[in-house]
Formats: C-alpha cells, structure tokens, sequence
C-alpha cells in the first residue's frame, strides 16, 4: 500500500510544539526560579543581619550572604539572557507555521523592563503553553 501523505500533512499532524525548533525557553522558565530564590536568600541575609551576632542566626550571616551574592550573579545573566531567548524564541514559533505569531520585538521589549521581567516571563511562558502546549 503507498502512501499519499505528503510533507504538507504529516506536519499538520504533528503536535504543534513538535514543530518549534527552539529550546530557548528553558532560559525563560529559569529567570523566574532565579527571581524568586534571589528574594528569599535576601530575605534570609535581611534578617540575620538585623538579629546580629547576638541572636542565634548570627553565624549564619556569611553563608546567607554569600548565597544572596551567588544567587544575584545568576540574576544577572538571567536577567540578560532573558530577552535574548524570547526574542529567539518568539522567531522560531513564527518561523514553525504554529498558528501563534507572537511578536518579537514586543515581548522582547517587555522583558527589558527589569522590575516586571519575572512576570513578564511567567506570562509568555503561560501563553506559550496556551498555543502550543509547552512548557
């Protein structure tokens, strides 16, 4: 029996985030997660400092400290890396014929914005997921 699918159908059948040749969303997933442990090692480094060597926590000063320090490096490239992997990302799914045609330059501008670029983040991974399926 032959076969009369051509290239056309097969990729119509194909799950839509099957389509997409981009990874660079794993760099989106983890500036959030980033965020989010930068805030509670600051939280923590806050605290110990307040209670001082006094308190119990005391000697725990330099370890939260040196965790809030590690923790805001990788904020750093987070930070960076986050434009550039939405901005890849978004052209590879305009480049997949997925239906979803975000636009680059606008959501990579929104994810310039610093003090909202963890939500910003969160919301395209939450609309990526919404048209394709993943993450």
């Amino acid at each position: 029996m032959v076969s009369n699918a051509t290239a056309t159908d097969v990729e119509a059948t194909q799950p839509t985030a099957d389509r997409v040749n981009s990874r660079w969303w794993y760099w989106v997933l983890f500036q959030p997660l980033v965020a989010a442990l930068i805030a509670v090692f600051a939280l923590f480094t806050a605290i110990t400092a307040l209670v001082g060597p006094t308190g119990t926590t005391g000697s725990l000063f330099p370890v939260a400290l040196l965790g809030t320090i590690v923790f805001f490096v990788l904020a750093l490239l987070f930070s960076v890396m986050t434009p550039i992997a939405v901005y890849f990302d978004t052209q590879a799914i305009g480049e997949a014929d997925t239906g979803w045609n975000p636009d680059p330059t606008k959501w990579t501008l929104f994810t310039l914005i610093l003090p909202i670029q963890a939500f910003v983040a969160l919301y395209y991974l939450w609309e990526r997921h919404e048209h394709l399926g993943q993450p």
